[in-house]
């Protein structure tokens, strides 16, 4: 995907603010530890790498393989590139980068409208400081906004109990997935998960179409499915 325009120098700032004050190059140099997996659904095993490494993660879902391709992985004091690497080995067709200090683990080839969703561009979007679920709801509003925007937008939102507030959000023409970014980068960081887009796109504004979730968090990684959810409007 190119980049050209758009995110005002505020906004790269407060994305990659944890990085520069981690002094790490890059979030794929920050090191795991100890980690151990066990025939365990990649989806989860990704997210509790970034989890483990304390770096940004975005997951693009297109089917349900990511959910029934299991994986093995033991980890002592590795760069998490190389972990992100050896469990990218084991699921075929997918593969992993970095954008905006994010990790992107997603399918080689992305489907028209899986691609269309995350390039599609919210022409002003602000956020309040909040919650990062809170961020995500104006987010979905947004998109909403964009591909329905002869009907109205009314959507039920549960919190997570102690979950921490974030600094606000101000962009202008920025697209979903750079949006997301600038959320999951924030401190405490955490990781956005993309649904599979159905075939009428614009049916992506009436469920679920991505999740969010902070790694400071106690939401179990479990609780994130495979299929979008359509929240009560």
């Amino acid at each position: 995907m190119t980049i050209s325009r758009r995110i005002s120098a505020a906004a790269l700032l407060t994305c990659c603010l944890a990085f520069a004050q981690s002094g790490a190059n890059s979030p794929v140099e920050h090191r795991i530890h100890q980690l151990q997996i066990n025939d365990r659904p990649a989806l989860e095993a990704f997210l509790a790498a970034g989890s483990n490494a304390k770096v940004p993660v975005g997951l693009v879902l297109t089917d349900n393989q990511l959910c029934t391709s299991k994986v093995n992985l033991t980890v002592q004091d590795e760069p998490a590139g190389n972990v992100f690497d050896a469990l990218a080995s084991q699921v075929p067709g997918y593969a992993w980068t970095t954008e905006h200090g994010v990790v992107l683990i997603s399918p080689k080839e992305l489907p028209q409208n899986t691609r269309r969703l995350l390039e599609l561009a919210i022409p002003t979007f602000r956020t309040p400081s909040g919650t990062l679920v809170a961020q995500w709801f104006d987010l979905s509003m947004n998109v909403r906004a964009v591909l329905k925007p002869y009907e109205g937008t009314a959507i039920d939102m549960l919190e997570p109990s102690g979950a921490l507030k974030r600094a606000p959000i101000s962009l202008q023409n920025a697209t979903v997935k750079e949006i997301l970014d600038v959320m999951v980068s924030q401190p405490p960081v955490g990781a956005w998960v993309l649904f599979p887009v159905p075939q009428d796109f614009s049916a992506a504004a009436d469920g679920q179409f991505a999740a969010v979730l902070s790694y400071s968090a106690t939401t179990s990684v479990g609780r994130i499915s495979c299929a979008a959810e359509s929240p009560k409007r």
